[in-house]
């Protein structure tokens, strides 16, 4: 019964003609070795040995990748696929050698001669025929059917396309050129085909292992990622693998407690079907659907507004809002005017900790991080100008070239490039530069972290 799926399954039929091709090539390729002689014909024809192999390993593992599900393989058998296409990168590689170890053998052999006729290279040009409409096939097949096999095969044919052009190409110079010299052109085309073999190997090779090593793919995940927030669910956790044609992917969502089960299961469906629409591909979903925490996103909503009230505090920043058992645990940073004081501060901190408790009776703490507004660059260009200004001989010195200023997190980068006599020693520059990076520090405080690039004078425009 199930031998019919040689009948039903399409990706095993086109593996079967593949099959039938390379039989119909390789004995094309062995008499025109046989008449020939030529180790790049050889090269060839060997690899029609394999590609016997590599055909029956790829019906073998679509053969088993078309099981149904069991007890014992509930994702399906779709990684023997995978397994296929790493038996048939090992047999390119094993090739690869082969052919490398007879060229250089036969360099120094004066035994063997050559004989290309017009015949060997209409030969040659009926396998390459063959071998563009298999390619083609294949490709298309591959495409069509999400197969890593006949995507293999698909890769492995064009190289075949590509190594016998250059056998055709000798073929047609070694029937013009019977001298010494044609068996190292042989030679050399022989190693170039070995070499792209082996680079088509190792591709196969990594594709394969990293199927079969669960290797996430990234667009799946991405594409999941902007699906879902189209549809405001938030994701907390995401992962996916492939497994032949068949991608399965595993998901955490928070959904907004206002809608129900109903609806959530609605957005969901959409989701899953756009991006089997946008994939082409086969995606097995499994979701787990949780209630978003809009009390959450309710207090960060809060805390932005009701400081935007208090006249000192300018900005506020690294909002963060944990649960427990206790309730919600809030924690961030404003940025103050740099000019109030201690106590003032305190009192914007116990204002704010006193209007978030009364509006939130679940607020079970909250901790308030105050620290001077961050300096704007035009501010820092200001002190670093009073800086050289209070230090002459440092002003006489250093050219100010560009300042740059990036925020990262909680820190502020100021960046300089100044410029210093060329004719100046490295160590004696590198210790006024380290002058210039303590004053500076000094003056903009801990939330700055000065770098200064040395350059020699006139190399920038100054600004």
């Amino acid at each position: 019964m199930r031998l019919n799926i040689f009948f039903r399954e399409p990706k095993i039929r086109l593996a079967i003609v593949s099959l039938i091709a390379t039989f119909f090539i390789f004995f094309i390729r062995l008499i025109v070795y046989l008449n020939t002689g030529s180790l790049a014909v050889l090269a060839d024809t060997f690899h029609s040995i394999t590609d016997l192999t590599a055909n029956i390993v790829a019906i073998t593992s679509l053969f088993v990748a078309s099981k149904p599900v069991d007890r014992e393989h509930l994702y399906g058998h779709e990684k023997a696929e995978s397994i296929g296409t790493l038996g048939i990168s090992i047999l390119l590689i094993m090739i690869f050698v082969y052919i490398l170890y007879e060229s250089i053998h036969r360099v120094f052999s004066t035994e063997y001669m050559l004989e290309f006729t017009i015949w060997s290279s209409i030969l040659i040009a009926i396998t390459m025929i063959i071998d563009l409409w298999r390619a083609r096939a294949l490709s298309r097949g591959a495409i069509l059917y999400g197969s890593t096999v006949l995507e293999a095969d698909s890769i492995h044919y064009k190289s075949d396309l590509m190594a016998t052009s250059s056998v055709l190409t000798l073929s047609i110079i070694g029937s013009l050129y019977t001298g010494f010299y044609i068996k190292y052109v042989d030679m050399i085309i022989s190693i170039m085909i070995a070499g792209y073999i082996a680079r088509s190997s190792l591709r196969l090779a990594k594709m394969s292992i990293d199927e079969l090593m669960d290797k996430a793919p990234s667009d799946i995940i991405d594409l999941f990622r902007k699906t879902a927030s189209k549809y405001n669910v938030n994701i907390k956790s995401v992962r996916a693998r492939r497994s032949g044609s068949k991608i399965f992917l595993d998901a955490i969502v928070e959904m907004p407690s206002s809608i129900s089960l109903r609806e959530s299961h609605e957005i969901i469906d959409k989701i899953e079907n756009e991006m089997r629409t946008q994939t082409k591909k086969y995606i097995d979903f499994i979701i787990h659907m949780e209630p978003r925490d809009e009390t959450k996103d309710l207090i960060i909503k809060r805390i932005r507004e009701i400081t935007r009230t208090y006249k000192d505090v300018k900005k506020v920043h690294d909002i963060d809002v944990k649960t427990d058992e206790k309730g919600y645990h809030v924690r961030f940073h404003v940025e103050v005017d740099p000019k109030i004081s201690v106590r003032d501060s305190e009192r914007i901190v116990e204002k704010l900790r006193h209007d978030l408790m009364k509006e939130f009776s679940k607020i079970s703490s909250v901790m308030i991080h105050v620290e001077p507004l961050c300096i704007e660059e035009r501010s820092v260009r200001e002190i670093v100008k009073e800086v050289l200004n209070k230090d002459p001989e440092l002003k006489s010195i250093i050219k100010i070239y560009s300042i740059k200023i990036l925020s990262a997190e909680d820190k502020v980068l100021v960046d300089l490039v100044c410029g210093i006599s060329e004719n100046m020693r490295i160590d004696e520059a590198h210790k006024i530069i380290g002058r210039l990076e303590g004053v500076l520090k000094e003056a903009l405080g801990d939330r700055y972290i000065v770098t200064i690039s040395l350059v020699s004078k006139g190399s920038m425009e100054k600004l």
